[in-house]
């Protein structure tokens, strides 16, 4: 959520020492969101915001504000802004696997997404259970979880008790982004470690 916009903004209370320590309005690349730079800066170090629960303040929106959402008000802001997310993209080693883009579902300047890179795959695997009754039923479900999976890799677990030559021919036909395993794998949870998500189906 705090990648889409600096939604902790004004009025913050900062300490001072921690805040020289960080070296925080320091970096003239973030002069448009020093704020959202400084947060970031606290958060890598650990140190979490904390909210009071009260209403210390209002404020109003006026022409030449940011907050007002108009195109081309301050425009150094933007600029600041894709500088200070894609630095902690880089911090969090997730540069390559996404990019920063402007927020399709807010017509504001200021609000941002993060977006999958084409390069990128995840792992993934998923695990259903099948008593031997209405195959085209499973085929058809395989067919729908194969167009949701998209360009990833994932490997398709079948709980079968028991292997079945013309069971795996029929997957495969509609199957087409991993391996397929017939058995009961599911005894041993530590057989899926080494994916990044897993879906379990079950009755």
């Amino acid at each position: 959520m705090f990648f889409n916009n600096c939604y902790i903004a004004h009025l913050c209370a900062i300490d001072r020492k921690i805040g020289i320590e960080l070296d925080i309005y320091s970096d003239i690349n973030a002069e448009g969101c020093h704020d959202w730079d400084t947060l970031y800066r606290f958060i890598r170090k650990e140190i979490a915001p904390i909210h009071i629960p009260e209403i210390l303040y209002s404020w109003r929106i006026h022409p030449q504000s940011t907050a007002s959402g108009v195109v081309g008000v301050k425009p150094y802001t933007t600029t600041s802004q894709t500088y200070v997310l894609n630095k902690q993209l880089d911090f969090l080693e997730k540069s390559d696997d996404y990019e920063l883009i402007e927020n399709k579902l807010n017509l504001n300047t200021g609000m941002w997404s993060l977006k999958r890179k084409t390069n990128f795959s995840t792992r993934m695997a998923i695990a259903l259970e099948y008593n031997g009754n209405n195959l085209n039923n499973l085929t058809s479900q395989i067919k729908d979880l194969d167009k949701i999976i998209g360009d990833n890799l994932c490997d398709l677990f079948i709980n079968t008790n028991g292997f079945s030559f013309s069971l795996l021919e029929s997957l495969s036909k509609v199957f087409s982004k991993g391996k397929i395993y017939l058995d009961d794998f599911f005894k041993n949870s530590s057989f899926f470690s080494s994916y990044d998500i897993v879906f379990f189906f079950f009755r």
